[in-house]
């Protein structure tokens, strides 16, 4: 450049059809024009910072044409600069879903080097599907390729799939009699200490923020558990405690004399269940199962008596009574000495 009134313009253009060099349909993203007097041989150096949008082209091509005669048409392709699209380096929980990637641009092509674990290969965010079933960490790393026509950029995520805490329930449903209480027992493996534990509902519960609380529902529910790790890893499971009707004991016997048997006959009820079994108790006395007692009083007028009813579920009630019978009436008749041919009055003492 000989100091003519025409400067070196320097042109910056998306690529982009993607094949290295420029062309008439090329976006031009910004323009430079230098004016400087350029000796032969020397050179001048130009800064140009410029904000590319993605999806648009995978490099920027710098177009110098002048009018100056000493200047000769020429362009350069600047290569594709690092693009970090894969995601930020992480630690994910197992089974729960992480999205990697940025974004998909319908100018780009994608290509993952791996395609276990992700619902899609060929698409810039693919959801991971983390499995960790052991019970340390596992580290994976998955590299995703860029493509735009010849151009292409490649980056790497990182992924640490951390354990979730695993809940053990031995059993997941408790048979229990109304009134009574029960102990949610459970167990925790893998995931990372301090957990946290979260019960509900609430209804009957000693604690919802404890490993094992005590349990006393009035009526059938279902408790859910969940468990948080250190890490926010979560875990959940259920157990259900279904609640039993206790049986109501109960006896009869009829207005009895002494020196007879009783005949004493079980009354007891149950709502939504039957009677299984029967104890009948007294002293020197036991005996299993009859509904109908012949009780031998020997002796005695009054007597206690013990009945234990019990479900199939084993729900049970206990009664006592006193058994008493009545005294047998004694005749007691005077007959005074009379003579023949007199009358005389029979009196019952």
């Amino acid at each position: 450049y000989t100091g003519s009134a025409t400067p070196i313009v320097v042109r910056y253009h998306y690529d982009n059809d993607g094949n290295g060099k420029w062309s008439p349909g090329d976006l031009r993203l910004a323009t430079d024009s230098i004016r400087k007097i350029l000796r032969k041989d020397s050179s001048v150096t130009v800064s140009r910072t410029l904000k590319v949008r993605s999806g648009l082209s995978c490099a920027i091509l710098a177009v110098i044409d002048s009018a100056a005669c000493a200047c000769k048409f020429g362009q350069t392709l600047f290569p594709m600069p690092y693009y970090p699209n894969a995601g930020r380096d992480t630690a994910v929980c197992s089974g729960f879903p992480w999205q990697l990637g940025t974004m998909t641009s319908r100018w780009y092509k994608y290509s993952w080097n791996r395609t276990d674990l992700l619902d899609s290969f060929n698409i810039g965010n693919p959801v991971y599907k983390p499995i960790n079933s052991g019970l340390q960490a596992d580290t994976q790393f998955y590299m995703l390729t860029t493509n735009r026509g010849v151009c292409s950029s490649r980056d790497t995520v990182r992924l640490v799939t951390m354990p979730s805490p695993r809940i053990s329930i031995a059993n997941k449903q408790i048979n229990i009699c109304e009134g009574a209480g029960v102990m949610l027992s459970n167990s925790v493996n893998g995931g990372q200490t301090p957990f946290k534990w979260r019960w509900s509902p609430s209804t009957g519960l000693s604690d919802t923020a404890i490993s094992v609380p005590l349990a006393r529902p009035k009526t059938s529910i279902r408790y859910n558990l969940r468990v948080t790790d250190k890490l926010g890893c979560i875990s959940t499971d259920t157990m259900r405690v279904l609640v039993n009707p206790n049986p109501v004991a109960g006896f009869y016997w009829p207005v009895t004399c002494a020196g007879r048997t009783v005949v004493i006959t079980d009354s007891s009820r149950i709502v939504r269940d039957s009677i299984a079994s029967r104890l009948w108790k007294s002293t020197g006395f036991d005996t299993f199962g009859l509904k109908v007692l012949q009780f031998n009083m020997n002796g005695r007028s009054k007597v206690a008596l013990t009945l234990s009813v019990f479900t199939q579920k084993g729900c049970g009630d206990t009664l006592t009574r006193i058994v008493d019978v009545k005294a047998v009436p004694k005749d007691d008749i005077a007959v005074p000495y009379v003579c023949k041919g007199d009358s005389s009055r029979i009196n019952n003492q």
